[in-house]
């Protein structure tokens, strides 16, 4: 359904997947967990074999089901200014609201409640917006992406005159429990939505996740569409999704009080045919914060600054092709 609706964008449709997605703030020195030393070794291998373990189960049910563009657009194009300045690269990261989309077990290590927006217009060619809350262990996004300034063309490519109809939405809840001192289990739940002039779809999905970090070194793992069911339309078609195991480690040094710097990187597309990578940087001068990003072979930039309790985030994609990506996010803490 969605891929005969999108054939008229097929230019953009074929470098989304190639070029975009696809978490976590918190201030300056408070962003990681200290770990007790007689306790650190044991954690780290408990972490270690579980990601090993997901790892092995996912490889051991791999499918062939083919990619969905609709999912792929609205749930893998990833939210937060901040994570996409980081070409994505959020996996390992956890704090914030943005903790729900790029691993929920980062719920756990969130210091307060947290209000976020997110708004951008990809490639000229949509709108993708979202808006999220979380608090301690606890998290909810919603996320829109729409199609309707695109023309509709005709079998032989030539404008009828009319706007598609095409809207696609996703209702978002997670968890992130910390097991142990820095160690920690959570999931997201996603429904799915999406409407083509007449005719709907409905599906929903289940991503597990886990997050182990010290002072200095982060690993996380997600395993996404996990659990799911397909995406059945009012005509009895369907579709699948495609289950997606997503593993990302981070590394921070704290040069004084109000100077840090984080580098990060995440793999993906580990039960698939081809794997992708993220990687990311950051830098923190007082309330200013700077970013550098891969995002599977397209740079991206970014920046942030800090007012009180309010963050303001700001990224931009870079493409060889297609016009360049703006990205706007803002942050609120309670």
């Amino acid at each position: 359904m969605i891929n005969e609706i999108m054939k008229n964008t097929k230019p953009i449709k074929n470098e989304l997947e190639a070029s975009n997605p696809p978490t976590p703030f918190s201030k300056r020195g408070r962003d990681w967990t200290a770990i007790k030393s007689s306790k650190t070794e044991s954690l780290s291998f408990l972490m270690q074999l579980s990601i090993c373990l997901m790892l092995s189960i996912a490889l051991s049910v791999q499918t062939s089901a083919q990619e969905v563009q609709g999912k792929i657009s609205l749930l893998e194009l990833g939210v937060g200014a901040r994570a996409l300045g980081m070409g994505g690269a959020y996996a390992s990261l956890g704090g914030d609201a943005d903790s729900l989309m790029y691993n929920p077990a980062g719920l756990a290590f969130m210091e307060s409640s947290q209000l976020s927006g997110y708004i951008s217009r990809p490639f000229e060619a949509f709108n993708h917006l979202a808006m999220g809350y979380a608090l301690p262990n606890f998290g909810v996004s919603i996320l829109e992406m729409n199609l309707s300034s695109v023309m509709e063309t005709n079998e032989f490519g030539n404008p009828t005159g009319r706007a598609l109809n095409y809207v696609s939405r996703s209702a978002i809840a997670g968890f992130g429990y910390e097991i142990v001192d820095g160690a920690a289990f959570g999931a997201q739940v996603k429904l799915y939505n999406e409407e083509s002039g007449p005719l709907s779809g409905f599906g929903w999905a289940v991503d597990p996740a886990i997050l182990y970090r010290t002072d200095s070194f982060s690993l996380g793992a997600v395993w996404r569409n996990a659990i799911n069911e397909n995406i059945e339309y009012d005509n009895d078609y369907e579709e699948t999704w495609t289950d997606d195991l997503v593993i990302g480690g981070s590394w921070k040094l704290i040069i004084d009080e109000d100077v840090s710097m984080l580098v990060a990187a995440d793999v993906s597309g580990l039960t698939g045919e081809e794997m992708k990578l993220q990687l990311g940087s950051e830098m923190w001068l007082g309330q200013l914060g700077l970013r550098l990003g891969l995002d599977r072979g397209q740079f991206t930039a970014g920046a942030s600054v800090l007012y009180r309790d309010l963050q303001i985030h700001w990224a931009y994609a870079f493409h060889d092709t297609l016009p360049q990506t703006l990205r706007l996010s803002a942050a609120i803490d309670f």
